[in-house]
């Protein structure tokens, strides 16, 4: 029974860290799609109907896959036209934290290594 629990033990810690690495992903996703939709809301309710706005529903709806790959490139998307779309905002005299986190200094540092808070 011993050799058993042995043998076990590196599946198990292998595991716990692929488990707490894909909750941080996932919430990175969460966080971004939640401004986005807050954003793209906001934008529709004062009247910005443009094209950084249509981008940013689009981009909410991206699929994103089971690869490292498109996980990547859908969270990539997702910050894009949130850049793209709180740039947008602040230039037309909005403010929020969001906003500002978003389109502030510091946005292209987000994209190479994004929030996980």
């Amino acid at each position: 029974m011993c050799r058993a629990l042995v043998l076990r033990a590196p599946l198990a810690s292998a595991e716990e860290e692929e488990q707490v690495d894909l909750p941080d992903r996932a919430r990175t996703l969460e966080e971004v799609n939640d401004d986005l939709r807050w954003m793209a809301t906001l934008a529709r309710a004062v009247g910005l109907d443009s094209l950084e706005t249509d981008e940013a529903e689009d981009a909410i709806s991206a699929p994103v896959g089971d690869s490292e790959l498109s996980r990547t490139r859908g969270l990539q998307i997702r910050e894009e036209a949130a850049d793209a779309l709180a740039a947008l905002m602040r230039a037309t005299g909005h403010q929020s934290p969001v906003i500002e986190y978003w389109a502030g200094p510091g946005a292209y540092e987000r994209r190479v290594r994004p929030r996980l808070e």
